[in-house]
């Protein structure tokens, strides 16, 4: 894919190679959704086909539902069965 499109991989607070926070009060899906439009702007992007899998699934449609989304298309792998309200 990355041929012909960008390919941003982030790397979510607390998962990954990421450090893991003591407090965590601070995993909360608001903070992450908050890191993704942050990473969207500072990319300086409009629109982006979104796949998300596990939290970046949860994230996708959370970020998807916002009035303005910047979602164009939205793939979800193995997103789980509870999804927050």
């Amino acid at each position: 894919l990355e041929k012909d499109y960008r390919i941003v991989c982030p790397d979510l607070l607390g998962s990954g190679a990421s450090d893991y926070l003591g407090n965590p009060e601070i995993y909360t899906f608001s903070q992450y959704l908050n890191a993704m439009v942050n990473l969207l702007a500072r990319l300086g992007v409009q629109k982006v086909h979104w796949v998300g899998t596990c939290l970046g699934g949860i994230l996708g449609m959370m970020l998807a539902a916002q009035p303005g989304s910047p979602i164009k298309s939205l793939i979800l792998n193995d997103v789980g069965m509870i999804v927050p309200s």
